[in-house]
């Protein structure tokens, strides 16, 4: 990859529409590697920012590189924008499109003759912009630049920009941006008070929350503070807590009542207390839903359990039996290294996914299993403490599939997953 040593530019229309088309030069090799219309496109190919390198133009054939196909760039996507720098070729270029431009629009002459831009990219832009806008030619007039090229402000109907011009004969100032004029409309014509509030978004920039009206309401909380030593950025972020606060508690936050209340204080432990009385009794009402399903899942627990009650055995020494009891759950499972408690096997067996078989000697738990639908072995430990061997001894299986072998097959029917 090279970086180009200069540019050249094209300028032609294409199935009715403008084109600029820009070619880099390497060693005096031309390579095509963006173009533009008046639709507002940007296509791009050859043409790569590297890291550290900044833009470089491929040239295809070399080093096996290919012909790109033309790339279209987002609206929001940055680029090195190439154009002629040679001497005297800007002007001229500008001219040469300005020319091609008239050619096909005659009446884009009259805005040419109020507004020249200075490149070929900015005329595109113009241009493009005055197909869609054709007004756009008197907020260029005037140098009003930030309106000119704004497309939220162009897009607005013509009653709405008719209120923003008396806004602008008011403010008389061509630099005015489009967010400064929704400032106008909306709180009343006043540089001062516009000043005050860009001074504070660049100052409090975290508060992302706090509208003008909300400002204007802490200004008043700040200087009627009786406590000196409260910095204004903590009132800001006690304001932001409260209405956080009320908002949870369903306060209606578009009523000034709650919206600017007349002690922050007070209003701020109102909604604080409130909130921590519907957490409690949210998480009361989840505590009790939750009891109720684990009551539930313990009946059935103990429902499936009775399957098995009459075939507890024992077999070589091992008693083999099938339990619904949690003190019985948690003592294989804490001293067997297991998780059939965390994991909430007892929870998969009440559900009839499985059954879990407990096997114990001399009252020692020894081992658990994991049985599935048609007498299925799943998981087979004895003491999971260490993980490479913890499978049970061959007596225990053999205990095992024995008492297994005596056991029912319908015992183990399960209920199908949803």
């Amino acid at each position: 990859m090279h970086r180009a040593e200069h540019f050249e530019e094209l300028f032609f229309i294409e199935k009715g529409i403008v084109t600029r088309l820009v070619k880099g030069f390497w060693k005096g090799v031309a390579v095509a590697i963006f173009k533009e219309n008046d639709l507002g496109q940007k296509f791009v190919r050859n043409y790569d920012c590297i890291y550290g390198c900044g833009w470089l133009m491929s040239i295809p054939g070399e080093d096996g590189v290919e012909k790109e196909k033309w790339f279209e760039l987002k609206q929001s996507c940055s680029i090195f924008m190439p154009c002629d720098l040679r001497e005297g070729m800007r002007e001229l270029n500008v001219r040469r499109l300005s020319d091609l431009i008239v050619s096909r629009y005659p009446n884009f002459s009259y805005c040419l003759k109020k507004y020249t831009p200075k490149t070929t990219e900015s005329l595109m832009k113009t241009f493009s912009l005055w197909k869609k806008y054709p007004d756009i030619e008197f907020l260029l007039a005037g140098s009003y630049f930030n309106l000119a090229y704004n497309r939220a402000f162009l897009k607005l109907s013509k009653s709405k920009k008719q209120k923003y011009l008396a806004i602008m004969k008011k403010c008389k100032d061509n630099s005015v941006t489009f967010e400064k004029l929704k400032f106008y409309e909306k709180y009343g014509f006043c540089e001062e008070n516009y000043k005050e509030w860009k001074d504070f978004q660049h100052e409090i920039g975290v508060y992302v929350g706090i509208s003008y009206p909300i400002f204007r309401y802490l200004e008043g909380v700040i200087k009627s503070d009786t406590l000196v030593h409260h910095h204004k950025f903590l009132i800001y972020e006690h304001y932001c807590d409260y209405y956080r606060m009320a908002k949870e508690a369903g306060k209606n936050m578009k009523d000034p009542y709650w919206k600017f209340p007349k002690d922050l204080n007070k209003a701020h432990n109102k909604v604080v207390r409130e909130v921590n009385n519907i957490r409690e009794a949210k998480r009361l009402a989840a505590l009790a839903k939750q009891k109720e399903i684990e009551s539930k899942t313990f009946e059935d627990l103990k429902k499936i359990a009775g399957r098995f009650s009459e075939f507890s055995k024992k077999i070589d020494g091992f008693e083999i039996f099938v339990s619904s009891e949690m003190n019985e759950w948690e003592r294989h499972a804490k001293a067997l290294n297991q998780c059939i408690c965390a994991a909430g096997y007892y929870k998969k067996m009440a559900a009839e996914k499985e059954i879990i078989v407990f096997i114990q000697k001399d009252s020692e738990p020894v081992a658990t299993a994991e049985i599935f639908e048609k007498k299925k072995i799943g998981q087979f430990y004895a003491n999971e403490l260490d993980r490479k061997n913890c499978l049970p001894s061959e007596e225990v299986k053999n205990a095992f599939n024995t008492w297994l072998s005596d056991i029912p097959e319908e015992l183990f029917s399960m209920k199908k997953s949803a």
